[in-house]
């Protein structure tokens, strides 16, 4: 099992929750994961704005 995460911020950078993706190992490509990271960031950057609002 692999698991990529990263957390969702309050705006005064208090760590609220988090957002990740797991797969099995077997399907990991090392490769992809700036992608992943990519994905989830801006993911959590969009749940923070809503957030702020």
């Amino acid at each position: 099992m692999v698991a990529v995460g990263v957390p969702v911020r309050a705006p005064d950078g208090t760590a609220l929750a988090g957002l990740s993706v797991s797969m099995p190992s077997g399907r990991y490509d090392k490769h992809r994961l700036p992608s992943l990271v990519g994905i989830l960031s801006r993911t959590a950057g969009a749940v923070e704005a809503d957030l702020a609002r």
